[in-house]
């Protein structure tokens, strides 16, 4: 091997040191970006966390749906002039008052109730939850004529 030739060898080495230095910097920069949006993430979640009131939080989601279906009441029953509510009105105001809740719920609420809930769960909960306060309005409304 003449010196050009080992000269073309050397720089061929250090040519592909450099890419790969170079490919390696810039999956450092990108573990480092993803690292940083997820550190982002933890201190919006800690800052969550640190307005924690138990009691407030613990009738935080009934509020919500309470808010829901006083706002579905005043919009939607109150114009229909009901004089009863039937099995099939029920399961419709559910139906409907499920899209809104699930349409309006903020993931910051949902992150906060899944510290009380199971997080796969959370859906369960919250339909038990709207299932109830559809089936008390509904014994009180027919049950006022």
């Amino acid at each position: 091997m003449n010196n050009v030739q080992s000269f073309a060898i050397i720089f061929l080495e250090l040519s592909i040191s450099v890419i790969v230095v170079a490919v390696l910097i810039a999956l450092i920069r990108i573990k480092f970006e993803q690292s940083r949006e997820i550190l982002k993430e933890e201190n919006r979640k800690f800052a969550i966390e640190t307005e924690y009131d138990p009691e407030k939080e613990l009738i935080l989601l009934d509020i919500f749906i309470m808010d829901c279906f006083t706002a579905y009441q005043t919009i939607v029953l109150s114009p229909q002039n009901l004089k009863y509510i039937n099995d099939d009105k029920q399961v419709e105001i559910i139906k409907q008052l499920a899209e809104i809740v699930d349409s309006r719920m903020s993931d910051t609420l949902k992150y906060k109730m899944s510290k009380y809930y199971n997080k796969e769960a959370l859906n369960e909960v919250i339909a038990e939850k709207i299932y109830s306060a559809v089936v008390t309005y509904v014994v009180q409304f027919n049950s006022v004529k």
